[in-house]
């Protein structure tokens, strides 16, 4: 059941996403980066599918919502391969 009203958090909901999303997919970006793509489309897809899947427990999917998901996941991703590739030198 949703709560009534979230604690405050600093910083805004889609900021909130992004660092959500980012941190779901970086620990696998950084452990196999030749398979990012995979963890890229999969992390997108799950966003879509948590905004579409939203109405039906009587809370509201945004787009906006979707789009800050998909943003995270690009950034986790670049940030993990990026990662692993420094530390290989």
């Amino acid at each position: 059941i949703p709560a009534q009203q979230l604690p405050d958090a600093p910083g805004t909901d889609k900021l909130h996403h992004v660092i959500a999303f980012c941190l779901l997919v970086l620990p696998m970006s950084f452990a196999k980066p030749q398979q990012f793509w995979k963890y890229a489309l999969y992390g997108i897809a799950f966003g879509i599918f948590i905004e579409l899947t939203q109405p039906f427990v009587h809370r509201s999917g945004e787009v906006r919502d979707a789009i800050a998901d998909a943003i995270g996941v690009t950034l986790g991703c670049a940030i993990g391969v990026g990662l692993r590739r420094l530390s290989r030198r």
